[in-house]
């Protein structure tokens, strides 16, 4: 199997936007419209069609997609290691940054407070949080009032990460500038793993996520997607599995698991693509 080091390298990657593998391409179309994505207002500011609430999109430069993510001005095309500086630092058009840590992965981890707003006289949590159909956010709206049933309560959902609240000071991280820190995304995305691994093994009722591999052997349903991935990839899908729960969260995988049901995150990037994009990578330690 691949290293856990190179599990790291490769989901950085993906979710920051930016590839090391790209450097010669990305200076000879420096100037050239040859990238679709995202329109925004300012890095992590999405615009959004006034009818639909869906996201703009359109044809960029490379020197433009970078200014989109706020990296530009750490590209050197002198030297290739300036890559993976840009890939902490890139903020994506929800407000994502890095490994595309939002508001709500922080605050479920305890290292962020999210700001409060007033709602018929009570101070209610306002945070971006994914899930919301587009339509809310037509007509220029940018917060609306949801039902959080994991917690329980209400929150004032935003239409991007805005990143209002407090950082707690938790691993050294005490601002949002403090978030574009490799050693900090670091130990985030290692905490995010094993939070996420220990809301999946309560799902399972199991004492460890080495566990797992024995419940998918007896999985019931042979036709399920999920038996297919495990068909294919065998014990290598539990580096599959953790990106899996970056993309969609552990109740994501879950759905999958035991309803047959494949979620999207907000850009339409299946489950079932991170499941085979990244199985087979060494991440035993992590599930013992």
């Amino acid at each position: 199997m691949k290293s856990f080091s190179l599990f790291l390298n490769d989901l950085l990657e993906q979710e920051s936007g930016i590839s090391p593998n790209k450097f010669n391409w990305y200076i000879d179309n420096y100037n050239n419209k040859v990238i679709d994505y995202y329109d925004v207002e300012s890095p992590g500011i999405v615009k959004r069609n006034y009818m639909t609430g869906r996201p703009l999109s359109k044809k960029l430069t490379v020197y433009e997609y970078f200014c989109t993510l706020g990296i530009a001005h750490l590209f050197d095309a002198t030297n290739p290691d300036c890559i993976k500086n840009m890939q902490y630092h890139s903020i994506n058009a929800l407000g994502f940054i890095g490994y595309q840590f939002g508001e709500a992965l922080l605050y479920d981890l305890e290292i962020y407070i999210p700001s409060k707003k007033l709602r018929q006289n009570l101070l209610v949590d306002s945070y971006y949080m994914g899930g919301i159909d587009d339509k809310f956010w037509s007509a220029g709206v940018t917060e609306y009032y949801t039902y959080n049933e994991f917690l329980n309560k209400g929150i004032i959902a935003t239409h991007v990460n805005l990143w209002e609240g407090e950082f707690k000071g938790l691993l050294g991280l005490n601002n949002f500038d403090d978030l574009k820190s490799p050693l900090i995304q670091e130990k985030i995305i290692i905490k995010a793993f094993y939070y996420n691994l220990k809301i999946l093994k309560k799902l399972f009722n199991i004492s460890k996520g080495i566990d797992l591999l024995t419940i998918f052997k007896e999985n019931k349903y042979p036709e399920s997607t999920f038996h297919e991935l495990f068909e294919i990839y065998d014990e290598g899908i539990l580096s599959g599995i953790l990106a899996a729960m970056h993309l969609c969260g552990p109740y994501g995988f879950y759905d999958l698991y035991s309803k047959n049901k494949i979620n999207f995150d907000e850009f339409s990037v299946s489950i079932v693509k991170y499941i085979h994009k990244f199985s087979n990578y060494d991440v035993y330690d992590i599930f013992i």
